[in-house]
């Protein structure tokens, strides 16, 4: 019997979503627009590979799923003009869509601890440069901020390293 029998190709799925999608839009059955068609797909692979990374205990799967799923987001949400996607803002999104990355793996296994670190440097910068992007503090305030204490991210790494060595101990019954 085949190794794979049974199990369905979800690249099959989404090509053929996509595909028919395409062609109803080509023959102006519905309008969609080929960005929608696909940041609407993008969107449920992202959010398809989360619940597998969750349910195999896979944080890659977890933090790649995370990612595809928010980029994909934000791309639908601009091609619907809902948002405004500037460089300033697509840079400081960038950080904080990878800040929630390390968080989703956190969530999948939560004595990874040593997770949170990335996770709330990169939300805490992203989310700053974000404000500034949005007029609500000055860059020059947040840039000045980040080049005064940047050491300081070298030291959480530094605890981060320290932490992920320590062994675990097992609980006894």
């Amino acid at each position: 019997m085949h190794k794979h029998a049974g199990r369905i190709s979800w690249l099959g799925v989404v090509l053929i979503l996509f595909g028919a999608a395409l062609l109803l839009d080509h023959l102006r059955v519905v309008h969609f627009g080929f960005g929608l068609i696909l940041w609407s797909i993008l969107l449920v692979v992202g959010v398809v590979q989360v619940a597998r990374g969750f349910a195999r205990h896979c944080k890659g799967q977890v933090f790649w799923g995370t990612i595809l799923f928010l980029f994909s987001l934000q791309f639908f949400l601009d091609n619907l003009d809902l948002i405004y996607a500037s460089f300033r803002l697509f840079s400081a999104a960038t950080l904080l869509i990878v800040g929630a990355g390390f968080l989703m793996m956190y969530l999948s296994r939560l004595r990874d601890v040593y997770l949170l670190v990335p996770t709330l440097v990169l939300i805490g910068v992203g989310g700053a440069l974000y404000l500034a992007g949005m007029g609500y503090v000055q860059y020059y305030d947040v840039w000045w901020l980040l080049k005064r204490y940047w050491p300081i991210v070298v030291i959480l790494l530094g605890v981060t390293l320290i932490i992920r060595t320590i062994p675990r101990s097992k609980a006894t019954p």
